[in-house]
């Protein structure tokens, strides 16, 4: 089973919860967090400005795997604040991607973290997720929503020969077609 945990760094009324997340994967799986408005006058932002994520996939029961990337995603009700989230730090990875309307945040390219390391993205810049906010009517309901984590493994040798194979091979048969 992996772990997480989040403790809140404050609460900054009418504006935001400032929160801090330590997650332990022993499995390259998906970690989900929810978030559960309970009150009319809750905070439209949660900013996340400390993490650490441990890759401890050599303490689970599959093959342990370095990690490439890392991929957070919002469920239903939440959005990321990108302008805001230009500078949370993703280090040693060196790209932080926002798509599907700013439901998903990709940090991948320039590093890994290895088997068994820990990852301190949020060393400096916060990662801003905006709630939308309910009424607590049946109509317009307090706002419940997900984080799902996710990270992404490095590929296998096997996989990447297998597409080094791919690509040759389609060069191969461009080469041998006759010109018209």
């Amino acid at each position: 089973m992996d772990l997480i945990d989040v403790i809140s760094n404050g609460v900054n009324p009418g504006t935001s919860v400032e929160i801090t997340k330590e997650a332990t994967f022993l499995v390259n799986n998906t970690l989900i967090l929810i978030f559960n408005q309970v009150a009319a006058d809750a905070v439209p932002s949660i900013i996340i400005n400390d993490e650490i994520i441990t890759n401890s996939t050599n303490l689970g029961p599959d093959p342990a795997t370095a990690w490439s990337g890392f991929e957070i995603v919002t469920v239903s009700g939440a959005s990321f604040d990108a302008a805001a989230s230009a500078s949370f730090d993703v280090s040693p990875f060196t790209s932080l991607v926002f798509s599907d309307a700013d439901t998903r945040a990709t940090a991948s390219g320039g590093g890994s973290i290895p088997i068994g390391g820990s990852w301190t993205p949020g060393a400096s810049g916060d990662l801003v997720i905006d709630a939308v906010l309910g009424a607590g009517t049946t109509e317009d309901p307090f706002t419940v929503f997900a984080l799902k984590e996710t990270p992404i493994p490095v590929p296998e040798p096997s996989s990447l020969g297998l597409l080094g194979l791919g690509v040759a091979s389609l060069a191969l048969r461009r080469r041998r077609r006759p010109v018209a």
